[in-house]
C-alpha cells in the first residue's frame, strides 16, 4: 500500500494506505445518498456522488476478474460508501484506522469505505486503491465467516492491483541478505509492525502468492479459497492444495526468494554507497602505494648515482 500519510510512512511508497479487517459499522449519515448498481451499492453525500459513481464503474469493471482468480461464480455485494469528512470515516469504521489510511474493507459485511478526496489526497491511482479493498470484500465473501491469513489476503489484493515494484523487491533482498525474513503466520501482527519490517511483511505477502501462482498456476488461488471455505486452516489447506506441510511449503518459498530476489540486494542504495566507499578508498590505498613505490624507487635511483660517482 504508500505511506505518503501513513503511521510508519515512506514518502515513495503507497501500499499501506489500506487496511482491512472486521471493522465497528455505525449507521450512514441521513444526508447522505443511496443507489444501487447491480450488486453494487452506492452511499455518498451529493458533493461525493460523482467520486463514488467512478468508484462503482472501476469496481463493477474488476469484479469479474477478481471472482475468476478465487473461483466465485455468485454475485458478490458490496456496499461503497464515501465519508464527507474525516471525522465521518473515523466514526463509520470505529476509530480503527490509522489517520494515513484512505479507505478501509470490513470484508465479512461486504462494506468498504472511503474518504472523500474533497479532504483526503489520493497518493495512489484511484484503481489500483479500488482494486485493493475489492480484492478483501470478495475473499471474504468467498470464505464465508471463515479467516483468512493476512499473508493469503495482502498478498492476493497486491497481486490484483499491481502495486509493488523496483523498490520492493530491493527491501526484500535487503532483507534475505539480513537473514530478516518474517515467518508468514506471524504476518498477522503487520499492522503493529514498525515501518521497515511493515514493508517486509508486505513484499512477503506478495510474493508467497507469486511463489503459489508460479509453481501451481493461478487456479491455486480458488483451491485454497475452497480450502479456507471449508472451515480448514491455513496449514490444512496448504497440506491439501500443494501436499507438504506449512513449514515444508516455507522453506521451499525461502528457497525461491533467494533464487529470484537476493541479487536486488545490490540495487540497494546503502549497499551502492558501501560498495562505492570501499572502492574508493581502495583507489586511494593503491594510488598512494603506487606513488610510494615509485619515490622509493627515485631514492634507490639517486642513491646508486651517488654510489657510482663516490
Amino acid at each position: 500500500m504508500s505511506g505518503i500519510r501513513r503511521l510508519f510512512c515512506i514518502l515513495s511508497r503507497y501500499y499501506f494506505i489500506v487496511i482491512s479487517g472486521t471493522l465497528f459499522i455505525t449507521p450512514i449519515h441521513a444526508d447522505y445518498l443511496t443507489m444501487r448498481y447491480g450488486s453494487i451499492q452506492l452511499s455518498a453525500h451529493e458533493r461525493d456522488w460523482k467520486f463514488g459513481e467512478d468508484v462503482v464503474r472501476i469496481s463493477r469493471a474488476l469484479m469479474p476478474t477478481i471472482k475468476v482468480s478465487l473461483g466465485i461464480s455468485s454475485d458478490t455485494p458490496v456496499h461503497i460508501v464515501i465519508a464527507d469528512t474525516e471525522s465521518a470515516f473515523q466514526r463509520m469504521t470505529g476509530n480503527q484506522i490509522p489517520e494515513w489510511g484512505v479507505a478501509a474493507a470490513d470484508a465479512y459485511k461486504g462494506v468498504i469505505y472511503f474518504k472523500s478526496p474533497r479532504f483526503n489526497r489520493l497518493a495512489v491511482g484511484l484503481k489500483i486503491l479500488v482494486a485493493h479493498e475489492l480484492c478483501h470484500v470478495i475473499m471474504g465473501h468467498a470464505v464465508g465467516k471463515h479467516s483468512v491469513p493476512r499473508w493469503f489476503d495482502e498478498g492476493f489484493a497486491l497481486y490484483i492491483s499491481g502495486e509493488l515494484g523496483l523498490e520492493d523487491n530491493i527491501v526484500l533482498g535487503r532483507s534475505l541478505i539480513g537473514n530478516q525474513i518474517i515467518p508468514l503466520d506471524a504476518i498477522d501482527d503487520v499492522l503493529a509492525f514498525q515501518q521497515q519490517k511493515a514493508v517486509l511483511a508486505y513484499r512477503e505477502s506478495l510474493a508467497a502468492i507469486q511463489y503459489l501462482i508460479e509453481r501451481h498456476g493461478e487456479a491455486v488461488l480458488a483451491r485454497f479459497v475452497m480450502a479456507l471455505s471449508e472451515g480448514k486452516r491455513m496449514n490444512q489447506a496448504v497440506y491439501s492444495v500443494t501436499g507438504v506441510s506449512m513449514a515444508t511449503f516455507e522453506n521451499q518459498w525461502i528457497h525461491y526468494l533467494r533464487q529470484k530476489y537476493l541479487w536486488y540486494a545490490v540495487l540497494d542504495t546503502r549497499f551502492i554507497l558501501s560498495f562505492l566507499f570501499v572502492v574508493l578508498f581502495l583507489w586511494a590505498w593503491t594510488k598512494k602505494n603506487i606513488r610510494s613505490r615509485r619515490q622509493q624507487a627515485v631514492w634507490k635511483h639517486e642513491e646508486d648515482y651517488e654510489n657510482i660517482i663516490d
